[in-house]
């Protein structure tokens, strides 16, 4: 990969993110098992080709710094085990991945993200942290720990005091800029057949049988139909299809009374494919998209 910087940021920052890279070890990260065969597979392919900016990575960079403070500061409590290596073999390859902190009394597996608000309260669908710790989970148990809880310590680089105040009718918004978040916890057995099947995903894609990235793996986010005043800056109503915007378009002229409204189609995205990854611009999957 090639690195730009097209901000003229200091040497000495530009360097620290140039150099914040994890030692790969095995095949496979468990961060790159749960997520798109595709991806990684043209990562590879293109691997020469690909250039990113080093002011795109800086909250990458802040993410690194938390970890190795909370790693430092672990090392002086004896109850906790911190960055814990862990490697397994599946399907004849090796799975490598790194827990973030142990609690040995209560048994419990902790991660770090440093995040969004909006992820950690709005966003409903937290699918790649659960795969993602509940295969730590795994490979601890394996290498001999009881795991009975999971969570995840969320960081959360954009939380402002003034929107506590805003949002304190509805108990939305976090009080503090930390939030934990309770993960649902998976059999062993339910874990291995998760684990190899992702696994089975990538050594096809290897082979040249990739599946095309799904919508979680997209980001996506649908389209929606907004029924509107042309009068009025807000809309009335927004629906999930064209259907439902046509029916309560009609109740709403027929039964109130509304007249000249029309149905504003507000086109969905694919939030990754358009400005987060790093392969788009070689993806057959996004040209026809």
């Amino acid at each position: 990969m090639k690195w730009t910087n097209n901000y003229n940021l200091p040497e000495p920052l530009v360097k620290a993110v140039v150099n914040d890279k994890y030692s790969k070890t095995g095949w496979i990260s468990t961060t790159q098992l749960i997520d798109s065969p595709q991806v990684r597979q043209l990562k590879y392919e293109h691997r020469d080709e690909i250039e990113e900016d080093v002011v795109d990575a800086i909250w990458a960079l802040f993410g690194s710094a938390t970890h190795s403070i909370i790693e430092r500061a672990a090392e002086n409590c004896e109850d906790y085990l911190s960055e814990i290596p862990l490697e397994i073999e599946v399907l004849g390859k090796a799975l490598s991945g790194t827990a973030d902190l142990y609690d040995k009394k209560s048994k419990t597996l902790y991660d770090f993200k440093v995040t969004s608000v909006w992820n950690l309260v709005l966003n409903d669908d937290h699918w790649q942290w659960e795969a993602q710790l509940n295969t730590y989970a795994y490979m601890l148990r394996e290498a001999g720990y009881e795991v009975d809880n999971i969570k995840i310590i969320a960081i959360l680089k954009d939380w402002k005091k003034s929107e506590v105040e805003r949002n304190y009718s509805t108990g939305k918004y976090p009080p503090k800029q930390i939030g934990e978040v309770d993960i649902k916890m998976y059999s062993q057995k339910a874990m291995l057949k998760y684990i190899e099947k992702r696994m089975q995903l990538h050594l096809d894609a290897v082979d040249g049988k990739i599946l095309e990235c799904n919508e979680r793996e997209r980001w996506a986010r649908p389209s929606t139909y907004a029924i509107k005043d042309p009068s009025k800056k807000r809309a009335l109503k927004v629906c999930n299809s064209e259907k439902e915007a046509e029916e309560h378009r009609i109740f709403l002229t027929e039964k109130k009374g509304v007249k000249n409204l029309i149905i504003e189609v507000r086109r969905g995205t694919n939030a990754r494919c358009e400005g987060f990854c790093p392969v788009s611009r070689f993806c057959e999957q996004y040209r026809r998209m």
